[in-house]
């Protein structure tokens, strides 16, 4: 089996099963999550590029639906503020979910 990389985007991943395989796990956390285990710390999303990064990568996704400037300036500004609830927001929006899935 060959080690992967992941990053899970919902709540408690099975991360031990993960790292008992050998796979490296990265869990995005906001500045309100208790860390545990190694952390490796950013700096906060900028929103401007965090806005023009959402809105490219949005509309490279072919046939996909179009998404405003304004819905990925909200979205940018609540990455800034909690990574959390930006990756929750994402996993439940049918729009996000279908992006996700067809980029891959």
């Amino acid at each position: 089996m060959t080690p992967m990389g992941s990053s899970p985007t919902f709540d408690d991943p099975p991360i031990q099963a993960a790292l008992a395989s050998g796979s490296h796990v990265v869990v995005p956390l906001g500045r309100e999550d208790l860390k545990r285990g190694q952390t490796i710390e950013l700096p906060r999303i900028h929103r401007l590029l965090a806005q023009e990064t959402l809105y490219q990568a949005w509309h490279g996704i072919p046939g996909q639906h179009v998404i405003s400037f304004d819905e990925t300036d909200n979205l940018a500004g609540l990455a800034r503020r909690s990574l959390t609830s930006f990756i929750r927001r994402c996993a439940s929006d049918p729009r996000v979910a279908a992006a996700s899935v067809g980029g891959r």
